[in-house]
């Protein structure tokens, strides 16, 4: 996408994300120009952008969650009670979604990611018809640390979905790492639970057995932590502490066990010739980098996947398996199950 002049602009950024609101741009001094490359996986969108000029903005309303990665340039922003000044190698976050912004931009190249509130909020396991509200507390990271981690995610999540088509797990695994990483980096209303912290309520073993059911019966399809909770009728937050508590991991922890165990079972029967390779069979189960499968699949059957792909002669029993069946959960005081 390229557009040059004001009006141009206007409706090339109305059309990239989804603007029904008043937005102008004014003070320009030359006519505002965009170059504008996007990519799209499972509801996640990465725009490489480039815009050489300087301008004012007002956006009334902005309807999903965005985060821009400076590359070069200054931006500056304010939002309510909030404001940032961003430069290079910086991130920032324009407003809470749904609500408005203004600010001034001075020749950004950048990349940025947006997706639905409602897959931000999965992320973090609020339930589909919980309406409790997501606010961010700063516009920006409040570390350098976290500012490059946003930077490496973005860059990571960029060259995934640039590729070429995305293997449905693959996209959903995308799109919950920026939404999970999102809500590392910048300070929200959202508080995940601590290490040995009690949790919002007992979860007992019942809960987490639905769940576990739930992911062994639908571990091929997309699933966030709120599908989970859903599945075992407690809160987000909820499920994690019961997660930890009974099994020692947490639920999408368990969810990518039982796709390596999915994994190593089809590469154990693969027929000579019949096309199975390890990349597609990665991927498949929601591994977007074939090196990072290979290692997780080394560490929990001590050998490489081309091996169990291509060596008949190889064992199973040398194979240090994660289990193929359901995690025992364990009962809670007095046997009792929940």
């Amino acid at each position: 996408m390229r557009a040059v002049g004001e009006q141009a602009v206007v409706e090339s950024l109305h059309t990239l994300y989804g603007l029904t609101s008043r937005l102008t741009l004014d003070g320009v001094g030359a006519a505002p120009v965009l170059e504008a490359s996007r990519w799209e996986a499972a509801g996640l969108y990465v725009d490489e952008m480039s815009m050489p000029c300087r301008f004012s903005f007002e956006v009334d309303e902005f309807p999903m969650f965005a985060v821009t990665y400076l590359e070069s340039g200054r931006i500056e922003t304010r939002s309510g009670g909030l404001g940032v000044n961003a430069g290079p190698g910086q991130a920032w976050a324009p407003c809470d979604p749904g609500a408005g912004y203004q600010g001034r931009l001075d020749t950004m190249d950048a990349r940025t990611v947006s997706l639905p509130v409602d897959r931000l909020r999965a992320a973090a396991g609020y339930p589909p018809d919980d309406e409790t509200p997501l606010h961010l507390h700063a516009l920006m990271p409040l570390t350098a640390v976290l500012h490059e981690r946003w930077g490496a995610m973005v860059r990571y999540a960029d060259e995934v979905v640039s590729g070429g088509r995305v293997a449905p797990l693959v996209a959903d695994t995308v799109a919950r790492l920026v939404a999970v990483t999102a809500l590392d980096v910048f300070p929200s209303s959202f508080a995940p639970p601590g290490p040995g912290g009690r949790g919002p309520g007992a979860v007992g073993p019942a809960a987490v057995r639905r769940a576990v059911d739930h992911i062994h019966d639908h571990a091929a399809r997309a699933l966030t932590l709120a599908d989970l909770a859903q599945a075992a009728g407690v809160t987000g937050r909820a499920l994690q502490y019961g997660f930890a508590r009974h099994l020692n991991t947490s639920p999408m922890a368990y969810l990518r066990r039982v796709r390596l165990e999915r994994a190593h079972a089809e590469l154990a029967v693969a027929e000579h010739g019949d096309g199975t390779t390890v990349a597609a069979v990665a991927a498949r189960w929601g591994w977007t980098n074939p090196s990072h499968f290979t290692a997780a699949y080394r560490r929990a059957y001590v050998t490489a996947p081309s091996r169990t792909l291509h060596d008949d002669a190889l064992p199973l029993s040398t194979m240090r398996t994660p289990g193929t069946g359901r995690a025992p959960v364990s009962k809670g005081p007095r046997g009792e199950r929940r």
